[in-house]
């Protein structure tokens, strides 16, 4: 029977080997889970960041570092499918602002662009009304 229970802490020892190896895989498979997640997301931060510098390098407002004799475009925060906002400089005011600016397309038709032009006063209508001081 000696050897019985010689066999039986064997197998304990064994048994509680495993649970240790097996909670230190599991703690590091976490560990990884944890830091690929966190790296998708850098992921998708850099992919978004080289999305508007491309968006940014592409601007046909490049060409206008000044609008409207006031504001200083300063970086693109964003552009849609017929607008681009920009970070800019209110150099009357003498501070920051966000400017969004509108474009038409040349192969609309005179009443898409007089429908476009519409929502984007209406658009513009709306935002004079915010009552908030980086406004404009």
């Amino acid at each position: 029977d000696d050897a019985s229970a010689a066999l039986h802490a064997e197998f304990v020892l064994s048994e509680e080997t495993h649970k240790v190896r097996t909670a230190g895989i599991k703690r590091e498979e976490d560990s990884i889970v944890r830091e690929k997640e966190l790296l998708e997301r850098e992921k998708a931060a850099y992919i978004r960041e080289l999305k508007r510098f491309r968006d940014e390098d592409g601007s046909r407002f490049n060409m206008y570092p000044l609008l409207g004799g006031r504001y200083v475009l300063m970086n693109m925060l964003g552009r849609g499918g017929f607008s681009e906002v920009y970070k800019a400089y209110d150099t009357v005011d003498m501070r920051e602002v966000a400017c969004k600016l509108h474009q038409l397309s040349p192969q609309w038709s005179e009443e898409r662009k007089r429908t476009y032009v519409r929502h984007a006063a209406r658009e513009c209508s709306i935002h004079k009304q915010l009552q908030h001081p980086a406004v404009v």
